[in-house]
């Protein structure tokens, strides 16, 4: 498999503190196998109940930031949405508002 492993590159986008610090943000991971591509995000984004929007931007900067960083040039094969497949994964705070009971039977459905 490593053989086929092609154009691997890496990224990452500070979110916390205003994108001075990284305790929040995401780490990114492209390559592509046989034409197929892939990229990989890690995020780890801000908690709190209340705090949906800001997760929701964090998410939008790190999918416009993503390979900037380490990328010469923005190409249409390192921007994000353009990946075949994309996994976005980690920390992500999200909070389900519903009481357990709710929660279990939309589960069920």
């Amino acid at each position: 498999l490593m053989d086929r492993i092609k154009d691997v590159q890496v990224g990452k986008v500070k979110t916390g503190m205003k994108g001075k610090m990284g305790n929040k943000g995401g780490v990114l991971a492209r390559f592509e196998i046989e034409g197929t591509s892939f990229c990989m995000i890690n995020c780890h984004l801000a908690s709190g109940q209340n705090k949906t929007k800001e997760r929701i931007e964090m998410l939008k900067e790190i999918y416009s930031k993503g390979f900037n960083s380490n990328v010469k040039t923005k190409t249409k094969e390192n921007l994000i949405e353009n990946h075949h497949t994309v996994f976005c994964f980690g920390d992500l705070n999200f909070r389900v508002n519903l009481d357990t009971d709710s929660a279990r039977r939309l589960a069920k459905e």
